[in-house]
């Protein structure tokens, strides 16, 4: 799998990318690798100092960032929501915990992404993307390289097996309000010519999830520390949709979702207007990601295996 994420304006991304650590631990993925698809510089710091934290400290990390994006996409304007919602940043207090392993050096997104694509075998990758599309809309325009000898939409085709696109696009409309509308132009290119299956996932805002870190984590753990700077305190949870993504991507719909085929969502580039119809021979059908069981019960599945080295089966019964 390779995660595609926005670190920065939110922390369930730290909290998705901990998870995809306890399911390697597990053995039940590969990460092949780390897009930070955000427009802060400091986003590829605080993923090298968690990879590095759960002894991955070899997992490459790419990013999009530039100057020129961080004001075409207006990402300090952006970024003003999280202090008066009452939240913290956290990216730089992490890289601060670790300087070496937050200087360990950063991937062209696109280059990261032919690289990994090229190096695996057929139809194999899952792509959770978290975040913005901006990435993956320039790896689809992407020219043939040094690392393979095709354009970037069939290099998608051949080697990516799924992408996971994390938004809130609940049938039948409505307008997105974060991943897809902070760059609309990527996220309409994404959604219209993604040439294999994508799944869309809206799933999470009930379900709440990091509430015991400052227990079971050490004291100077980064992904412990992540909650406690963004949330400002101890034990607070937050709202899971990165982490159900990444859930999904690695264990499919398990006994807690369901997969619907809803038709295309179409987006409106101008207005982030999504309007849910009929595929048809110009564009792929998508896939609804819908929860069927209670929140609790995501919630407990997903709490267990938030502690650093989370290698145990969990109960097959939750308690809620």
């Amino acid at each position: 799998m390779i995660l595609d994420t926005d670190i920065d304006m939110d922390v369930d991304d730290v909290g998705a990318l901990a998870l995809c650590h306890s399911l390697v631990n597990r053995g039940e993925m590969e990460l092949l690798g780390v897009i930070c698809d955000s427009a802060s510089s400091s986003a590829p710091a605080c993923v090298h100092v968690i990879n590095a934290s759960r002894g991955r400290p070899d997992i490459p990390v790419g990013s999009i960032y530039s100057a020129s994006l961080a004001k075409r996409l207006d990402y300090e304007t952006l970024r003003q929501v999280i202090p008066q919602r009452g939240n913290d940043f956290y990216n730089q207090a992490i890289a601060q915990m670790n300087p070496e392993a937050a200087a360990q050096p950063v991937w062209n997104s696109t280059k990261l992404y032919r690289k990994l694509l090229s190096e695996a075998e057929d139809q194999s990758v899952v792509i959770c993307s978290i975040g913005f599309l901006t990435a993956l809309s320039d790896l689809l325009v992407s020219a043939p390289d040094e690392w393979s000898e095709l354009d970037g939409r069939s290099l998608v085709e051949r080697k990516v097996k799924k992408l996971l696109t994390m938004a809130e696009a609940y049938p039948t409309n409505g307008y997105e309000v974060c991943n897809w509308v902070i760059d609309l132009e990527a996220a309409t290119h994404v959604l219209k010519e993604w040439p294999t299956e994508l799944v869309i996932s809206p799933l999470g805002i009930n379900v709440w999830t990091g509430g015991t870190l400052s227990d079971v984590c050490p004291e100077n753990d980064p992904v412990r520390r992540a909650y406690e700077i963004y949330k400002r305190g101890p034990n607070l949870p937050q709202q899971s949709w990165d982490l159900i993504s990444v859930y999904y991507c690695v264990r499919g719909c398990d006994d807690l979702f369901r997969e619907h085929a809803e038709g295309h969502c179409y987006l409106n580039p101008l207005n982030g207007h999504y309007q849910w119809g009929e595929a048809n021979h110009h564009v792929k059908e998508h896939i609804l990601l819908e929860q069927i069981t209670e929140d609790c019960r995501v919630e407990d599945r997903i709490e267990g295996l938030l502690k650093p080295n989370a290698v145990q089966r969990e109960l097959s019964v939750e308690i809620c």
